[in-house]
């Protein structure tokens, strides 16, 4: 059986979908968590979430695998990598809601973090583990 390469045109097509909803889905919420400090902050807060989320949702799936690879050596390199990852992706988006001085950080990002763990672990488990097991 043939192994699918990670960086084929379709795959990259998918990602690039899955981070435009993501774009849509996070930005839409941050925009309503921030409603209350009007209008221009909310929509501020909607495209600098909807941008965070597109950008790490493109890019999250090659981290993964990068991780995977580097923690080869460890009994837990399964955890280690989902540790790794959804931390990386949640101090990364509070930085940034942190710099462009969104007000309701945590609130905004709660559902990217937990989603995007969620994410992490399906992604390791249905695609690396099966596709990139390196020993």
């Amino acid at each position: 059986m043939k192994k699918r390469s990670f960086r084929s045109n379709s795959l990259v097509k998918i990602r690039l979908l899955t981070a435009f909803a993501g774009f849509l889905g996070y930005g839409a919420w941050a925009t309503l968590v921030n409603m209350e400090h009007g209008a221009a902050v909310s929509i501020k807060a909607g495209f600098v979430q909807g941008g965070i989320s597109f950008i790490l949702t493109f890019a999250v799936n090659f981290m993964i695998e990068w991780l995977y690879r580097i923690f080869a050596n460890f009994r837990y390199r399964g955890i280690l990598s989902v540790l790794f990852a959804s931390l990386s992706l949640i101090a990364i988006s509070f930085t940034i809601n942190y710099i462009a001085t969104t007000p309701n950080i945590l609130l905004t990002i709660l559902p990217g973090g937990i989603l995007g763990s969620f994410y992490v672990y399906s992604y390791l488990h249905y695609n690396v583990k099966k596709n990139l097991v390196t020993n």
